[in-house]
């Protein structure tokens, strides 16, 4: 399996609001998002272990990837 993920943010009324998501390269379903009020680790690790939940609990043989970017300039 290979799963790609992706990080983004959107301004509310009440704050900046974080995504994490990751998604299933091959069927191109996004097992999981998790959402937060910061852009760090645990926001990440949150999603990925919804979609290993999602899948059945089984992440073995799981490429991950993220392209590791940064802020837009």
């Amino acid at each position: 399996m290979l799963w790609w993920g992706d990080m983004t943010e959107n301004d509310t009324g009440k704050g900046t609001l974080y995504f994490a998501s990751v998604h299933d390269v091959f069927s191109r379903r996004g097992p999981s998002c998790a959402r937060g009020d910061r852009h760090d680790a645990a926001l990440v690790s949150a999603a990925l272990q919804m979609a290993i939940a999602t899948r059945g609990g089984q992440a073995d043989g799981v490429v991950f990837h993220t392209d590791g970017g940064g802020p837009a300039p």
